[in-house]
Order: C-alpha cells, then sequence, then structure tokens
C-alpha cells in the first residue's frame, strides 16, 4: 500500500505522543483490570461502563446512551467527517471469572513481572481496548481529529454470548451506523507468536448442550443396590467416552465435555447425572443439527437440551479493508501478517456481519500462552507496545484505503445523538 507522506507525518507524530504517555496508558489498563467484570455482578458492570465512557470522553469522542436489557453496551463515536469511512470498532469490557486457586497474584489487580502485566482481563479483552484508545487518544491529539468517522462500541456480555447484542442492533441502527458503517474492527484473536501477527478470517461456530441422565429418582445405598440398580454416573461416562475425540485441525467440528456433575461424597449411587457439552461448529453446521445429533448419539438415555449457540464465520481474505490492516500489521510488527483460521468463537462477529453487511477485520494481539480464561491472565507488554504501534498504523490506513459508502456535508447521526 503506497503511504502519503502526509499519513507518514500524522503517525510519527503520535508516536511520539503515544510513548511519552506509555504510563498513563499502563495505569489506565491497571485501572481497567481492577473492574471485577463478571456475570452475575451487574452493579460492577454498570460502574465499569460508566468509567469508560468518561475514557471515551476524555479523548475527544461523544457517548451515546444505548438503552437495554442486561450489562449497558458502552457506545461513543467521534465528530463527522465529510468524505470519510466510517470504522466501527467493537470490543468487550467482561471477563471471565477469576477463582483464587492457581493464581499466583491478585486476579483484579494487575500486576508486572518482569515484561508482562498479569492479571484477568489484561489479554481479554482489556489490554487491546486499551491499545485502541492510546491510539485514538494519540492521533487525534496529534491533529485535532480522528482520520476516519469512528464508533466504538463495547460489549458487556461477549463471554456469556452476548445474548442482547443481536436486538440492541436491531433497536439502535440507525443511532450506531448514522448512513452506513464502511468496516467492522475486531482485536478479541490470536497472534501466532510476539513477532507474528496474523489476521483471521474464520471463526469457529460453538454450541453448548447439557446432558442429564436420570437414575431412581432418589439417591441408592451404594451397598444394597450396586450392581442392581442404573447408575446415572457410569451410563453418562459410558455416552460421553463414545463421543468422538477432538481433533487439531480447526477447520473441523470439534466435541469437548466442559462440566460434569454426579451426587456428592455420600456413598450413595446418584439420583442424576449431567454434563456439558461444547461442540465447535464449522460452516455448514446449525445448532438445531447438532442438538439432534446429540439425541441420535444419546439414543433415548439422556435428555439433550440447547443452552447456548453462535454462528461460524468465515470471511473474505482480499478487500481493501484487509489490505489497510496487513499493512498497518507490517509497519506495527515489522512483519507482514499470517492469514488463519482461529478455533474460537466470537458471537458478535456474525451478529454484527449480518446487521451491517460490512467487512470484518480480525485483528488481535493476544498470545498463545497470555492463559485467557485460566490463571495468571498476562498481556507481553513489549506486544502491547506493538500493538499500540499497529492501531496508530490502521485508523489512518483505513481512511486511505476505503472509499465511504454515503457522504453527507451534514452530520448523519439522528438528532444531537442522546449524549449519555
Amino acid at each position: 500500500m503506497p503511504t502519503p507522506v502526509r499519513m507518514e507525518q500524522l503517525v510519527a507524530r503520535a508516536r511520539d505522543r503515544a510513548r511519552q504517555d506509555r504510563a498513563a496508558q499502563l495505569r489506565l489498563l491497571a485501572r481497567f483490570v481492577m473492574f471485577r467484570t463478571i456475570r452475575g455482578d451487574p452493579a460492577e458492570l454498570g460502574r465499569c461502563a460508566n468509567w469508560l465512557s468518561r475514557q471515551l470522553r476524555d479523548i475527544g469522542l461523544t457517548t451515546l446512551n444505548v438503552p437495554g436489557p442486561g450489562p449497558p453496551p458502552v457506545v461513543a463515536r467521534s465528530p463527522w467527517r465529510h468524505g470519510r469511512p466510517h470504522v466501527l470498532l467493537y470490543g468487550h469490557y467482561d471477563v471471565q471469572p477469576a477463582p483464587p486457586a492457581g493464581w499466583h497474584t491478585p486476579p483484579f489487580r494487575a500486576v508486572r513481572r518482569g515484561g508482562e502485566l498479569r492479571g484477568r482481563g489484561v489479554s481479554d479483552n482489556k489490554g487491546p481496548i486499551v491499545a485502541h484508545l492510546a491510539a485514538i487518544a494519540a492521533l487525534r491529539e496529534a491533529e485535532g481529529r480522528l482520520p476516519v468517522n469512528l464508533t466504538v462500541l463495547l460489549d458487556g456480555e461477549e463471554e456469556v454470548g452476548s445474548p442482547h447484542l443481536p436486538a440492541t442492533l436491531a433497536r439502535h441502527a440507525r443511532l450506531l451506523a448514522g448512513r452506513g458503517i464502511d468496516v467492522v474492527v475486531v482485536s478479541d484473536t490470536r497472534m501466532l507468536g510476539p513477532h507474528r501477527p496474523a489476521l483471521v478470517y474464520a471463526l469457529r461456530g460453538s454450541v453448548t448442550a447439557e446432558v442429564c441422565v436420570a437414575g431412581a429418582g432418589r439417591p441408592l445405598h451404594v451397598g444394597a443396590y450396586a450392581g442392581l440398580a442404573p447408575n446415572p454416573a457410569r451410563e453418562l461416562a459410558v455416552l460421553l467416552a463414545g463421543l468422538p475425540p477432538p481433533g487439531p485441525d480447526v477447520a473441523r467440528p470439534a466435541i469437548s465435555v466442559i462440566r460434569m456433575a454426579a451426587g456428592d461424597l455420600a456413598m450413595a449411587i446418584p439420583a442424576r447425572a449431567t454434563a456439558v457439552v461444547n461442540v465447535r461448529t464449522v460452516p455448514g453446521q446449525n445448532a438445531a443439527g447438532v442438538v439432534a445429533a446429540l439425541r441420535r448419539h444419546a439414543g433415548g438415555r439422556a435428555r439433550v437440551r440447547l443452552l447456548s449457540a453462535a454462528d461460524p464465520v468465515r470471511l473474505p481474505r482480499r478487500n481493501p479493508a484487509m489490505a489497510a490492516a496487513a499493512y498497518a500489521c507490517e509497519r506495527g510488527f515489522g512483519r507482514a501478517p499470517e492469514l488463519v483460521r482461529s478455533g474460537g468463537t466470537i458471537p458478535a462477529v456474525a451478529h454484527l456481519r449480518r446487521a451491517f453487511g460490512t467487512p470484518v477485520v480480525l485483528l488481535g494481539f493476544g498470545l498463545p500462552d497470555d492463559h485467557a480464561h485460566g490463571p495468571d491472565e498476562r498481556l507481553d507488554l513489549d506486544v502491547f507496545d506493538r500493538a499500540v504501534e499497529t492501531c496508530l498504523w490502521l485508523l489512518p490506513s483505513l481512511g486511505h484505503a476505503l472509499q465511504p459508502s454515503r457522504s453527507s456535508d451534514e452530520d448523519p447521526w439522528p438528532g444531537p445523538g442522546r449524549p449519555a
């Protein structure tokens, strides 16, 4: 991608500013980590949403009130610029629970260990959000405005499947999109290594189901009934053992048992046994078909109940937005990104693509050994610095590469945008 001299100069000024602000960026991330933004704590999720809104206003964006059920989405936009493409940046501020077992530092306190920062959410997804905010702030300070029209959407329930996002996108489509969105950027995927950036072009879907085997209806004395009465735990184990084992290829479906429960510590045959099974799906599969296959496998021995589902996604690999993202990676990390499939699932990607019908760029900064979702989650600080550099190049590159879907001399959002 040819780089105009003006873009080089803009990024150079913004880079200097971002480097001066590095300590402030890490303090911001440390404060972000302190919010225990897990499911089941709506008050804390609300406090974090309000705090994020203040941070977005501090970097020159206007926050919008998007009411609805569930944790509040945080939405903000930049002042409208005629003739510039419209970029929607999606991230999520909720995190997985962090039971203290296995952690060597407090989960909700950012602790620096050498060249890394530890704490729940530093990799998934609070660290990447802060990298983008640092770049937005630096670009705005360098020129007084952004090189694109930007909407930021931060989800408060991605880790539980974003159940309310489709309704929010439908109900507030004009408020979010104005006259159109030219590209959606999501930084919630992984790189291949500290110096190996990646653009993801395919995500597996996810179907989670509960499998329950019932027994006698009450616990039975194991000495009196062993061998005589059905044992739901054993029957469930046999049923699960017959499922196909997951393979190493992320382009194929995979079945995993993620939870099992039967009885308690009493010396008794349990009344029932349950398991939660997760199936990672690929294009061509759907939740109804997966549940039907599980029921056929159970053969009447168990009840199968759908808990949640998300569609698989396959994205075009060649378009101007992907080219701009690849160029930003090359400038930020010093090498071109690899195009990869991911075995993970981001339900919001399918929702956003369906709502806006626009290209999606999956440009993430997590590492395979970041321990996301597990104890001692960590962020490589050198990768964080390179992520900020990449984000500095991303918005100008998108502004240079994309033609706006619609242009107007006037702000296309309805009314004053209902500032929050």
